[in-house]
Order: C-alpha cells, then structure tokens, then sequence
C-alpha cells in the first residue's frame, strides 16, 4: 500500500518540475539559437544633376530617387522668371519626368514648344543618371 501512495506523490511532484523547466534543459539539451533571416532592404537614394541655366528661363536641376536599380522617382528644381516660363514649365516638366520613369535612362525625346526648358532638363537628368551609375545604383 505505501508504494501506491509514493508512486502518486511522484507523478505530480514530476509533471511540475517538467513544466517549470525548458524542454531543452530538461533533458540537457539546450536547443541552439536560430538565427532571424536577414533581409536586406534596398534604400532609395537621391542624385543630383548639374544645375543648368537656361537661356530664357532660369536655372534648372533635375534629381532623380534610386531604389533597386530603377529610377523610382523625379525631382526638378526650376526658377521661373515670367508667367510665360512658369505656363511652359508647368506642361513641359511633368511630360519630362513621366518620359524619364518610363525610359530609365537619360535618353528621351524634348517637349514641343519646350525645347530649352527640355534641352537643360535633359542635360541635368544625364548628369544625374551617370552620378548613379557611377555609384552603381542603376544599370
């Protein structure tokens, strides 16, 4: 009769101790840290092109945002001197910049009635895009 009453008194007593401990010490096999995957999260990084004057307008500088190899965003710098270079600028940068995403490159057409604001655009824009390459961030 006193081994039953010992082997219930183990038992509980057993299962406690189990459940206090880690499994891995239990046994004394502490298990190994896994390591946490490391991700390595392209950062985006802006370069500036040179800035450029143009002949009627003013000057002008065209950053572009680099992530992953592609030109991920536009950025344009201009003064404008009349309401005429403001009214010319304001049609001829968006169709520029929405050219330059699409091309990745330096290599786009100029906007019609915008040849100078375009010509100093694109001069900036290729001063840019060979900074990035240069520093290998696009192809």
């Amino acid at each position: 009769m006193k081994s039953t009453i010992v082997q219930r008194s183990i038992c509980p007593l057993t299962a406690v101790v189990m459940a206090a401990l880690p499994i891995g010490h239990a046994w004394n096999t502490a298990h190994a840290a896994v390591p946490e995957k490391v991700v390595a999260v392209a950062k985006a990084k802006t370069y500036k092109g040179s800035l450029e004057q143009m002949q009627q307008w003013g000057p002008i500088r065209v950053s572009i945002v680099v992530k992953s190899k592609k030109i991920t965003a536009v950025k344009v710098a201009a003064e404008y001197h009349t309401g005429r270079s403001a009214q010319i600028q304001g049609q001829a940068i968006p169709i520029l910049k929405q050219e330059t995403l699409k091309a990745q490159s330096a290599t786009i057409d100029t906007v019609s009635g915008a040849t100078d604001t375009s010509g100093a655009y694109i001069t900036s824009l290729q001063a840019a895009v060979k900074a990035a390459r240069h520093a290998k961030a696009l192809k």
